[in-house]
């Protein structure tokens, strides 16, 4: 285990809060997030996905809930990695 890493935070987490370029807003959510503060999503595509919380990630899960259809192309705008993008760009987690 890396030195600095607790046993809670996946090394890949480690390295994208001490080695990226983005905004230290972004990685004190991520350092101070739990299980509770994230979405699992795409679990009806056996695509499992585990988001950070935010409004995309829970308009995907409210979509892929009560969907009819089963269409990808529903939840596809909030799960394409746009939104993310934007939190890292913006700074604001709720992008």
């Amino acid at each position: 285990m890396h030195p600095q890493c607790s046993p809670l935070v996946p090394l890949g987490t480690l390295t994208d809060i001490t080695e990226a370029p983005v905004r230290i807003n972004v990685k004190k959510a991520i350092v101070a997030a739990t299980e509770d503060d994230t979405e699992l999503v795409l679990r009806r595509w056996r695509n499992t996905t585990r988001l950070f919380k935010n409004k995309p990630a829970v308009e995907a899960k409210r979509i892929e809930t009560t969907s009819t259809t089963g269409e990808f192309l529903e939840v596809q705008p909030y799960v394409s990695g746009k939104c993310g993008r934007a939190v890292f760009i913006t700074g604001d987690v709720q992008v």
